[in-house]
């Protein structure tokens, strides 16, 4: 099997939730090769996440109930998934 390439982004519940500390979590559940702050507007971010992974039945989901299990994190949505 192979791995695969997963773009995440993580939309927090509002302006007040301390982004470094969620940042820290989702390192903590996930280990991911990178994260990314983006604006999107009134004092709100979100974080695109790039996790790579083995390409395993269930995998995607697993991750997707991770980050989603966060306090602060109101949804995930997949940007894109690639094989590597």
């Amino acid at each position: 099997m192979g791995k695969v390439a997963m773009k995440l982004k993580v939309l927090t519940e509002g302006p007040h939730i301390d982004i470094n500390a969620l940042k820290n979590e989702i390192e903590e559940l996930v280990h991911p090769d990178s994260i990314e702050e983006q604006e999107i507007g009134f004092g709100l971010k979100s974080l695109v996440v790039l996790v790579t992974v083995e390409d395993k039945e269930g995998v995607a989901d697993s991750i997707d109930k991770k980050l989603k299990s966060i306090k602060g994190v109101s949804n995930v949505e997949t940007l894109d998934i690639t094989l590597i």
